[in-house]
């Protein structure tokens, strides 16, 4: 259940992201969305893999916990001045390390 509703977080955090190329959408509230749903998605999926992790012992799970927490520091604001690219960097990193979970 936790991981269906991350998804669905990831899913909307993605739609957000690309709400400021529309000129109908407030970008500030995109911007809110985006952060809002994007850290409640990072954190399910930390709180998922820790869970999986501890119950299965299925050590693939781990990556995606550790990228997880990287998404979430990378789109901190300080940070994204420094590294644009690090939080888009990150976010592929996550989409691997899923992959990667689901693959073995």
């Amino acid at each position: 259940m936790l991981h269906r509703f991350s998804s669905m977080l990831f899913l909307i955090a993605f739609i957000t992201y690309f709400g400021k190329y529309f000129k109908f959408v407030n970008n500030k509230l995109c911007l809110k969305v985006h952060i809002l749903t994007g850290t409640l998605a990072c954190l399910g999926m930390v709180i998922y893999a820790i869970t999986d992790y501890l119950k299965d012992k299925e050590i693939t799970i781990l990556p995606v916990a550790i990228v997880s927490i990287l998404i979430i520091l990378t789109g901190k604001k300080e940070f994204r001045k420094k590294y644009k690219w690090m939080h888009l960097a990150s976010v592929l990193l996550f989409a691997g390390a899923l992959s990667f979970h689901i693959i073995y």
